[in-house]
Formats: C-alpha cells, sequence, structure tokens
C-alpha cells in the first residue's frame, strides 16, 4: 500500500497535478490547500476531476470559505480501497479572525490580507485494505502559532483516533506546519506522536538537504512542514521518500511530495 501526502498549495494547475498525481502509483493520496487559486475553482469541483482522472474514491473537507471569490478550500483524500470516512473540526484555535482586541498582530496578518470564513479540519478514513483495516488521518495543522498550539491540535486527533479506533493501524499525515530545521525535531507535536507510539515513514533520512518540504529561495532556509507518521504497521524499507520536484515547478506548489510504502 502506497501512501502520499502533498499540500498543493491552492494550485491552478488541475491537469499537471493529476499527472503528477498518477505518476506515482499510490493507493491512497491525501492532499492539503485544494481548490481556490485564481483558477476561482471549489474544492469540489477539483475533488470531481481528481477523482475521475485517476480512477479513485474522494472524499473532501472545506476548510474555510474565501471571501475574495466565495470558492471552498480544504483536504482532499483519494483512496482505491472501500472505506467509512468522517471530518474532525479542530476546536483550538479554530478561528481564522480572531478579535482584534485579543490579538491584533494575527488579525492584521490574516484577516487582512487573507479574509476567509472557516477553521481546520482533519480527514478520518477507516480503509479496507484486503483483511486488514487502516485508520487513515489528513491534516493540516495551523500555521504562524506557537508549538504549543499545534500540539493542541495533535492532541484533539489522537484522542478522536483513540475513541474510534483504539487497536487499528493507523497514519496521520499532512502539513503539520512544524518548521523544522533540525533532524531529529525536537517540535513538541512531533514529540506527542512519538509519545503515542507513532513512527516517522521518512525516519531513516538523516539528511535537512533531502528531507527538506518547504523552501523559502529568498533566503535559502529549508524546512520540514510536512509528515507522514505510522503506528502498528510495517513499512518498506527505504521507501519513504521527499520528491523536491514540484518546489521547483513554481504554478504546482511550494511543497515537497511525501511518500511511503507499507505492507500488509
Amino acid at each position: 500500500m502506497k501512501v502520499i501526502t502533498f499540500n498543493t498549495a491552492y494550485s491552478q494547475q488541475k491537469q499537471q497535478l493529476a499527472d503528477r498525481l498518477q505518476r506515482t502509483k499510490a493507493d491512497i493520496i491525501l492532499l492539503q490547500e485544494v481548490g481556490g487559486g485564481n483558477s476561482g475553482e471549489d474544492i469540489k469541483d477539483v475533488s470531481g476531476f481528481l477523482s475521475k482522472r485517476l480512477g479513485m474514491f474522494a472524499r473532501y473537507a472545506p476548510e474555510f470559505e474565501e471571501q475574495k471569490d466565495r470558492t471552498h478550500t480544504g483536504n482532499l483524500i483519494l483512496t482505491r480501497y472501500q472505506y467509512k470516512y468522517e471530518s474532525l473540526e479542530l476546536k483550538q484555535l479554530a478561528n481564522w479572525n480572531p478579535p482584534i482586541i485579543s490579538r491584533p498582530w494575527t488579525w492584521v496578518t490574516r484577516g487582512w490580507f487573507e479574509p476567509r470564513i472557516g477553521q481546520r479540519v482533519a480527514q478520518i478514513m477507516l480503509c479496507q485494505v484486503g483483511k486488514r483495516r487502516v485508520a487513515v488521518i489528513n491534516l493540516h495543522l495551523e500555521s504562524k502559532v506557537s508549538s504549543r498550539m499545534l500540539t493542541l491540535q495533535i492532541k484533539e486527533v489522537l484522542e478522536a483516533v483513540r475513541q474510534k479506533y483504539p487497536n487499528i493501524p493507523a497514519i496521520i499525515a499532512g502539513d503539520f506546519n512544524s518548521n523544522c530545521v533540525n533532524i531529529p525535531c525536537e517540535c513538541l507535536p512531533i514529540k506527542e506522536l512519538q509519545n503515542h507510539e507513532f513512527k516517522d515513514a521518512l525516519g531513516d533520512v538523516s539528511q535537512i538537504e533531502k528531507r527538506f518540504t518547504t523552501y523559502c529561495k529568498l533566503v535559502g532556509t529549508k524546512k520540514i512542514s510536512d509528515w507522514i507518521f505510522y503506528r502498528w504497521l510495517n513499512i518498506v524499507p527505504g521507501s519513504g521518500e521527499t520528491d523536491h520536484s514540484p518546489l521547483f515547478q513554481p504554478t504546482l506548489s511550494d511543497h515537497s511530495l511525501l511518500s511511503a510504502e507499507f505492507n500488509f
């Protein structure tokens, strides 16, 4: 079973995105920041196009209604397996436009320049892979907040998994906005996952030059924001990879594409 995660950065190149995803030959695809952009396409439209083009089941979860064009953007899961699905609204720091009195600097950088209504959503899908089941969680944690706040969102997700699928293997992947610059990453949300027996699917890649998922061309900073974590599964040795090519195709994304394979 091959799993990939990719933040599309509201890509306007729907056809190019489909071509890139098709080449991965993935069984489960977790996407973040789908829809919107200057294309004016809703996440529902992109979801339908990719589902038909890739021949996969698709479930999308709108996070925000963009006030500039009234489109909905959010997360999308594509899968080849039969599934049970639900979405989880993350309550911690759920308001994109916090009150100007309590957090004026955040209001200026977000609500003013990127007006939107909504909140972060985690997608939870229970997939039937042969005779086994695996819980797959697609995450896009909040940006420009403290590591402590990211950890609270991770805890929300872990609690939902504990309640619904306590003894089932699980994969948690997506854009964590962790912005780690060192390996091993010491940030709190990553530690929280590790404390709950989750392992980094790319744990054997120890160099930041190979591992980074975002790149600031202006200052040359390379960071790890995207992850694939797994628990109670057998990973195919050496299958965890980071594909940096989307970073150098500006119309496609500003994130790398991560992949890993698991034996069943």
